[in-house]
């Protein structure tokens, strides 16, 4: 399934390998965009090869190029419930409202076509951009779980957010 959204963007459901080009650093590795990741190829193949397997996961492409991935994770069907993880991983995409149309276009169809109630995400708390972000989109701040993550020597926090469907869906 893709769909296309306001900015040019595409959500591919079920990506392949050459649904996007990866490319790497000088020395072969692929990092994230904090540092503080690096990948082999054959590393960053297997990331690519998991993502193409999960059962609920898009890349995000924009002018025919990978920029990030967006997944729903621990999917309770009972509870009617899931997890959001997401990132945009070209730093020169970031910005330009690209991930919160991307985040939208998902939500909309977790809330109509999969019918959850809620949505939850785990977000370091030093990531400013990605909770404007997704306070834009209808996410509020439930809780915080401290020294969650030890990031370049210095434990940090997650921030704990969630959104209902009744929120997003009378917002958006």
């Amino acid at each position: 399934m893709q769909v296309q959204p306001r900015h040019a963007i595409v959500l591919t459901f079920h990506c392949s390998v050459s649904n996007f080009t990866m490319t790497s650093d000088s020395q072969g590795a692929f990092q994230s965009m904090d540092g503080v990741q690096k990948l082999s190829f054959k590393a960053a193949k297997k990331w690519v090869e998991n993502l193409r397997q999960h059962p609920c996961a898009w890349t995000i492409e924009h002018e025919n190029r990978f920029i990030g991935e967006l997944r729903f994770d621990a999917i309770d069907n009972h509870d009617r419930r899931a997890r959001l993880a997401t990132g945009i991983y070209n730093p020169e995409k970031l910005g330009n409202g690209l991930g919160r149309e991307a985040i939208r276009i998902a939500l909309q169809y977790a809330f109509t076509t999969m019918n959850l109630h809620r949505i939850a995400l785990r977000v370091i708390d030093y990531n400013e951009r990605a909770i404007r972000c997704y306070k834009s989109v209808g996410f509020v701040e439930e809780g915080r779980e401290r020294e969650t993550a030890f990031i370049k020597g210095e434990w940090c926090d997650d921030l704990i957010m969630g959104l209902l469907s009744h929120e997003f869906l009378t917002h958006n």
